[in-house]
């Protein structure tokens, strides 16, 4: 599994949207794929979230995120009962909310074929968490 590391060891490589972990040929996995879409109030820590489950840098600073931003991650799991490996492909959408509120057609499209949603919200800022039963109409009416 060494192909899903950095140089370092410790953090995930990023891959393109259409690449994929180099893997020995007698490595064979299954790939599963999963679309999940993270929302949340302004500030709550989507891109923070996506960059350190993806191996990325992780921003210092706050700025909004700009648009969409689709980030790809592989993930091997080895299923016990079966005895073999597959690998997750799990596709994560981060939209600034600011961006879901002035251009309608962005958040339809990130609900085709989308398999999970991660509602995100901050200790420190009790409307975020008010604002999840709002975000919860929005995306299921």
């Amino acid at each position: 599994m060494s192909t899903l590391l950095r140089r370092d060891g410790r953090r995930l490589r990023q891959f393109g949207l259409l690449e994929r972990p180099p893997l020995p040929p007698h490595l064979h996995m299954e790939e599963i794929s999963y679309k999940v879409l993270l929302v949340g109030k302004t500030g709550v820590g989507k891109t923070s979230t996506v960059a350190s489950l993806t191996g990325g840098e992780v921003p210092q600073t706050y700025s909004e995120t700009p648009g969409l931003q689709t980030n790809v991650l592989h993930w091997p799991a080895r299923i016990r009962q079966v005895g073999r490996t597959v690998l997750f492909k799990i596709h994560l959408l981060d939209a600034g909310e600011t961006v879901l509120k002035r251009y309608d057609h962005i958040l339809p499209d990130c609900q085709k074929g989308l398999d999970g949603i991660i509602f995100l919200f901050s200790y420190v800022d009790k409307g975020s968490f008010d604002e999840i039963q709002h975000l919860l109409n929005r995306l299921t009416s």
